[in-house]
């Protein structure tokens, strides 16, 4: 390894004159007033102020010809931000409204009690060489395939503000119930920004409750019409652009949702996708109890009878069904025909059903074993 790590003097550290942020420069003053010229500084003056610096982000620093002296290759926005802090009177000279800068660093300081920082933990290169780079270029390169740092889309920084706001957290899980093909980000903002509009939610039937968190649907249609914004976020069929303002999301209920023919299309989109048998997890609602019936086969037909086991994550009694009137059913194994040889085996009830078995007589004039 040809570095180590230090806690340096502030006093000893120097702005790098060749920052790739912007042309070289003369001096430790030119340097400074183009790092000042940039606005957003002050956002990081105030945070610094506020909260001191960054632990895990150490300063990467060279020696110097000077002895003591190292110069900042990865950090001149901190350290400068830390210089100015510690001394207001280093704005230099020649920056245009200099008296102004200075008045508004030390209100910074006033607002929020900042104790001088003389030191900070660096990282001390021996030279400005292809190690040093290297990981200043894994920084601020992107990805670089893995090797540099990935950042975080709208889903993960939801999920690290949930804390915050509890209700974007349960509105990504609730898109997820409704539509499980929803695996990242495919337009969460622009989902959010959606059903944030009263006659959007009117249309759709549903209400936002974001204090408990909870989301209430009024019917099945409810629940296919958020299956089909959300399919249209996935698929790119709906852009930000179609639902920017109150005036364009009208318009997007008009097209999308408002004729039987739209509805219609609807229910066929939802039905296709889940012609599986799977249905979205949110239908019914969860604490909810149901009861599943199995269905009495149609008049004059003869049918053997299952019982139905209730759906995923609901609480399901089970009846026995009446047949309706004139069918004929049979609830034990199914004789063979008159005239046949047939071996009786017991039927094997449904999982997760109790059913006792009877042996079967055979019909007149047959064997059955």
């Amino acid at each position: 390894m040809t570095y180590k790590h230090a806690i340096l003097p502030v006093s000893n550290l120097r702005i790098f004159q060749e920052n790739p942020r912007f042309q070289p420069q003369e001096n430790q003053d030119a340097a400074i007033t183009k790092i000042l010229l940039n606005k957003k500084l002050f956002g990081l003056i105030s945070d610094i102020a506020k909260n001191g610096l960054d632990p895990s982000e150490s300063i990467m620093v060279f020696n110097s010809q000077q002895r003591d002296e190292y110069i900042v290759k990865e950090g001149n926005r901190r350290i400068t931000s830390v210089k100015l802090l510690n001394d207001p009177e280093l704005v230099p000279s020649s920056f245009a409204n200099r008296s102004d800068i200075i008045k508004r660093i030390i209100n910074i300081i006033d607002e929020n009690n900042y104790q001088s920082i003389p030191h900070v933990q660096c990282v001390i290169f021996e030279e400005d060489g292809e190690l040093i780079n290297h990981f200043i270029e894994l920084k601020h390169t992107g990805e670089n395939k893995g090797a540099g740092r990935i950042g975080w889309d709208t889903e993960s920084q939801t999920r690290f503000t949930k804390q915050k706001d509890p209700y974007k957290n349960y509105l990504l899980s609730f898109i997820n119930k409704i539509h499980p093909g929803y695996q990242d980000n495919s337009g969460f903002t622009t989902f959010e920004r959606i059903i944030s509009d009263p006659s959007v939610r009117k249309e759709i039937g549903m209400e936002i409750d974001r204090k408990k968190p909870a989301i209430i649907l009024s019917d099945d249609m409810s629940t296919k019409k958020l299956f089909y914004i959300i399919d249209c976020l996935i698929t790119k069929k709906i852009k930000v652009s179609d639902v920017y303002d109150k005036e364009l999301r009208l318009k997007f209920i008009e097209k999308h949702l408002k004729t039987q023919e739209q509805l219609k299309s609807i229910e066929t989109l939802y039905e296709t996708y889940f012609k599986n048998g799977k249905s979205p997890s949110v239908t019914p609602i969860t604490g909810t109890t149901e009861t599943q019936h199995p269905v009495a086969p149609t008049t004059g037909t003869t049918e053997t009878q299952h019982p139905v086991a209730p759906t995923t994550g609901t609480t399901g009694t089970q009846h026995p069904v009446t047949p309706t009137t004139g069918t004929t059913e049979t609830q034990h194994p199914v004789a063979p025909t008159t005239g046949t040889t047939g071996t009786q085996h017991p039927v094997v009830p449904t999982a997760g059903t109790t059913e006792t078995q009877h042996p079967v007589v055979p019909t007149a004039g047959t064997t059955g074993t």
